[in-house]
């Protein structure tokens, strides 16, 4: 079983800079975590800068995956939308699931 954090399949590091605003965030001024959540927890889909974020994912991501894979699991929202493009294209032809734990 190969196991990836989606954050570490962005480019350019991004990643990292998002874990670490994530971290200053959640200590500095977790009220600012409660409003993001808020905005977006109705949202149907991502708004537009997270649905480029989240697309320049999806080649690494793809790569990423072996041939031999005979379904995707994620734990992660962000993850999810970047494995269901592909998926509706028929470019990951694998089932992907989501599962959340909260």
């Amino acid at each position: 079983m190969d196991r990836y954090d989606c954050l570490d399949l962005l480019p350019a590091r991004l990643g990292k800079l998002l874990r670490g605003a994530y971290l200053r965030l959640l200590t500095r001024a977790p009220e600012g975590y409660q409003r993001l959540y808020r905005a977006t927890e109705h949202a149907s889909r991502p708004g537009a800068v997270w649905r480029a974020l989240l697309h320049s994912a999806e080649h690494r991501t793809l790569t990423a995956i072996p041939q031999d894979t005979t379904a995707v699991v994620s734990t992660y929202p962000g993850a999810s939308q970047v494995l269901g493009a592909p998926r509706r294209r028929g470019a990951l032809e694998v089932p992907a699931f989501t599962f959340l734990t909260d």
